[in-house]
């Protein structure tokens, strides 16, 4: 009998030890698809790519893989992308472009007279930047400020819910083309910054304004859903920035940055005193729609920040 007994309680640890060993060599396998990528060190981080709208570009030439004039760009000086490099020394190639949208086809935008994000990504960069020349994913980092023309284009539209549901499948879609064709890990996505407070649109009235406030919101919000989405679905390290909240910081406490005009713009920049215009530094806007390069040193120096934030965050991997 006591044979039959103590058989019975060797079976018995036997299936405890089985069970409880099998599940604790198990668990890795579980995280092991996030563990294949490399902490995230902004530090480490040697070149840059863009993609994006006026708020981005410094209009590359393709033939000669070069930039007109450091401050060729719709700032009326250096812009942010510009103002990163110069705080953490990096190469950095910019391929976006004036008014582009995430899709000419999807907002009805003339594709032939501008690039937009879908073709820099799908086209330019793999053209330009093929496999021969990728980068080290661990010191590569790729940026996208998108948005504003796609606002700006539908605004009409009878059903932007849906409409911006479609970009963001198409803005997630060019995202996770560049980790699986090119291995890329690092992302930082930039929100739509407040551009109800432009000139552009506040000359509208009061009720077009509450609807682009609505959409810029309503945008930002379905972006950060697409980085979480990003994040569970792949390997790497995607950032939400807020550019939203940088401008709107400055916006609501201009003072704070020595900012004394948010509310209109030089008319003519080429004649300033004719026009009666104050210093640029005063100014938040360099005309209806875009800031000066003053604001865009203040992102620059807000995605700084942020990004070695990042680094020396232990836990980075599931901290956005």
């Amino acid at each position: 009998m006591k044979s039959i007994i103590s058989f019975f309680w060797i079976i018995l640890l036997s299936l405890y030890y089985y069970s409880h060993f099998s599940t604790a060599s198990a668990t890795p396998l579980i995280t092991e698809k996030r563990r294949d990528v490399k902490p995230f060190d902004f530090n480490a981080v040697q070149t840059l790519y863009s993609f994006g709208d006026s708020y981005t570009t410094q209009n590359l030439n393709l033939s000669t893989m070069s930039y007109a004039c450091r401050n060729c760009t719709s700032a009326g000086g250096l812009n942010w992308v510009e103002y990163l490099a110069d705080l953490h020394p990096m190469k950095y190639w910019n391929l976006a472009y004036n008014s582009a949208p995430i899709s000419n086809a999807m907002v009805g935008q003339n594709s032939s007279a501008v690039v937009d994000v879908t073709k820099q990504i799908t086209s330019m960069f793999p053209q330009y930047f093929n496999s021969s020349t990728q980068q080290d994913p661990s010191t590569t980092l790729y940026t996208i400020w998108v948005g504003i023309n796609d606002i700006d284009l539908t605004a009409n539209s009878s059903d932007t819910k849906k409409l911006d549901k479609e970009l963001m499948k198409q803005y997630r879609s060019l995202v996770e083309s560049l980790v699986t064709q090119h291995n890329a890990r690092q992302f930082v996505l930039m929100t739509v910054p407040p551009i109800d407070r432009s000139p552009m649109w506040q000359r509208e009235g009061p009720d077009i304004v509450e609807m682009i406030k609505k959409r810029v919101k309503d945008y930002n919000k379905k972006l950060a859903s697409v980085a979480k989405r990003l994040r569970k679905k792949n390997s790497g390290h995607f950032y939400l920035f807020d550019a939203w909240d940088t401008f709107t910081d400055i916006l609501d406490n201009p003072e704070e940055y020595r900012i004394t005009r948010t509310m209109d713009y030089c008319a003519d920049w080429s004649h300033p005193v004719e026009n009666n215009c104050d210093p640029i530094e005063q100014y938040f806007w360099y005309n209806d729609l875009h800031p000066t390069y003053k604001i865009h040193e203040y992102v620059a120096h807000d995605m700084y920040k942020f990004l070695q934030k990042q680094s020396t965050t232990l836990t980075n991997i599931d901290n956005y």
